[in-house]
């Protein structure tokens, strides 16, 4: 694993789904979905980098990312080796862990550059590996950056909207 910030290895062997939320609100989200996740399969063994939603869902929270979050570029450009360190601790590790699937959610900044560096490095499905690679609540491509969608088709296996337009974009 990457030196710097470090996380527990999964409590209950590989996991089935490491999700990677952000923000509160992608938190909010993510917690709903473990929910609705566990009440179909009460055994899913899930990993989080998020916050108190999915930690109370019943996630393994590994990193309570919400308490970091950043808005606007200075505050992103002042955290730079926070979220460097961070970025290449996630990637050891789900060289480390594999898990079976990994669903971002929201924090496009973060989360697309980690999309594309599973795909170069042949973990993900798309990239020639095993993980399955999924996005909720996607980048708004019908807002700002419609050309991300082409690199977004080439490194996800699946992406879930929440606006009923977008499923057109």
């Amino acid at each position: 694993m990457a030196v710097g910030i470090e996380f527990p290895a999964p409590r209950d062997g590989r996991p089935d789904l490491l999700i990677v939320a952000g923000e509160h609100s992608g938190d909010q989200h993510a917690g709903r979905l473990v929910q609705d996740l566990r009440a179909q399969n009460p055994n899913l063994k899930i990993a989080a980098l998020g916050g108190e939603a999915l930690a109370g869902a019943g996630a393994q929270l590994l990193f309570d990312l919400t308490r970091h979050s950043v808005v606007g570029l200075v505050e992103v450009i002042r955290n730079y080796g926070f979220f460097k360190s961070l970025f290449d601790s996630v990637l050891g590790w789900v060289e480390e862990f594999r898990p079976r699937n990994v669903c971002f959610v929201d924090f496009p900044g973060f989360n697309l550059r980690l999309a594309r560096d599973l795909f170069r490095r042949k973990l993900s499905r798309k990239g020639g590996g095993e993980i399955l690679v999924f996005y909720y609540i996607g980048p708004q491509i019908w807002a700002w950056k419609a050309g991300r969608r082409f690199q977004m088709a080439k490194w996800l296996d699946g992406l879930g909207v929440i606006f009923p337009f977008e499923v057109a974009s």
